[in-house]
């Protein structure tokens, strides 16, 4: 009788564990997926404070905050962050009658700034020129040729859009503010209102 209630009670104790071990394991595994789930979630950063640099044309410089494009002899700008020279710039080159500044930023990372130099031409704009600054320091600089818009129509906000994912910088030329003697790359992606150009950064 003794062995009898022994075996009864075994049983009845394996059985009442067997479901709490899976409801743990099961607690455990959703937890996991969890974080697995929340890690791959990219984290994408709009620049959306746009911003023209003033031109001081006594001085041949533009200044927005603490970013200054000063003139150089050569035609070009040597870039500086707070009284800290980051880069020159050659547009020796360049024949048009002027440039544009802009700065866009971003409202959830003050670091990083990008600042788009347009090239003026006799009727709109020639080309695109972006200086990328990350915590005071120069990150990546280049030539941005098509698409281009009418700057004498539209203004760049409507225009140029940028956004950070992923290390990769996107921007977004809106379709229906391309000027009409812009020739656009077939190597840009595209959908029915954009175009993208993707540019990878450190």
């Amino acid at each position: 009788m003794h062995r009898f209630l022994k075996i009864f009670f075994l049983f009845g104790l394996f059985f009442w564990i067997c479901p709490y071990n899976g409801q743990f394991l099961e607690g455990e595994s959703s937890e996991v997926s969890g974080d697995i789930s929340y890690g791959s979630k990219s984290k994408e950063i709009s620049f959306d404070l746009i911003s023209a640099f003033t031109f001081n044309k006594a001085k041949n410089s533009f200044a927005h905050h603490t970013t200054k494009l000063m003139g150089t002899k050569d035609g070009g700008f040597d870039i500086h962050k707070k009284n800290k020279k980051l880069t020159h710039i050659d547009f020796s080159d360049f024949e048009g009658p002027g440039f544009s500044v802009y700065s866009y930023q971003s409202k959830k990372d003050k670091a990083l700034e990008i600042i788009i130099i347009e090239g003026q031409a006799d009727i709109g704009t020639a080309w695109y020129y972006a200086v990328v600054l990350k915590n005071e320091n120069l990150a990546d600089q280049f030539y941005i040729n098509e698409p281009r818009s009418n700057s004498e129509t539209t203004d760049i906000k409507d225009f140029i859009s940028i956004s950070l994912e992923n290390k990769t910088l996107v921007f977004k030329f809106n379709k229906e503010k391309i000027a009409g003697y812009s020739s656009v790359s077939e190597d840009l992606k595209s959908d029915n209102q954009y175009l993208y150009l993707e540019k990878k950064i450190k």
